[in-house]
């Protein structure tokens, strides 16, 4: 099971607060408007950003918690980026 119940100040008027129980197996969708913070929450969870205070667990294993952060190569959860960022003057096997 993953267990969210983090919190990130975004800018002075928006943050997210997020609780979730997320059961290994389970398929799991968030939508929402745009920029309503899907992307921040899940990069949060990838390790790419930080949330400010909380903590997030991956069974009995720490992501995150006070000064415990677990890197992104550690986590074992996978992030498919929502752009390809690919070089122009690269072919496609350089890309």
């Amino acid at each position: 099971m993953i267990t969210i119940d983090c919190k990130k100040k975004i800018s002075d008027d928006f943050s997210i607060d997020a609780r979730l129980e997320i059961n290994k197996g389970s398929f799991v969708c968030l939508y929402g408007r745009s920029g309503s913070g899907k992307t921040t929450l899940l990069r949060i969870l990838a390790g790419f950003l930080r949330a400010d205070s909380g903590s997030i667990k991956d069974s009995d294993r720490v992501l995150q918690e006070g000064n415990e952060f677990l890197s992104a190569g550690k986590r074992r959860i996978g992030f498919l980026f929502q752009d390809y960022a690919l070089f122009e003057n690269m072919s496609v096997t350089g890309n």
